[in-house]
């Protein structure tokens, strides 16, 4: 079964959701860090991935500090629970962060 959110592939996770969506940034911190960056590889690996699709992702404290993202980047309607560190990080497509809470 794949996560309640709209068009979301992701696996459940807990309750309905998948770990990006999820809203308790407490219990899957860890597990997100991971997840997150596991997903962020295979997207950079997989050329038929246009862009990276982050939309209403639930994002516990993160750093992107000197990321570099290759492709568009979608973060519409994201929450950023904590802090979100981009702090020298590159984009080479679009970033887009609209309705995303900070």
């Amino acid at each position: 079964m794949t996560c309640a959110y709209k068009d979301c592939p992701h696996p459940i996770w807990r309750d309905e959701h998948c770990i990006f969506h999820h809203e308790d940034v407490a219990a899957k911190k860890d597990e997100f860090d991971v997840a997150f960056k596991r997903y962020f590889d295979a997207c950079n690996e997989d050329d038929e991935i246009k862009k990276y699709n982050f939309r209403g992702f639930v994002f516990p404290d993160v750093s992107f500090s000197h990321w570099e993202f290759l492709k568009h980047a979608n973060f519409s309607k994201s929450q950023f629970s904590g802090v979100a560190d981009f702090t020298d990080s590159q984009f080479s497509g679009s970033a887009f962060f609209n309705w995303a809470v900070f």
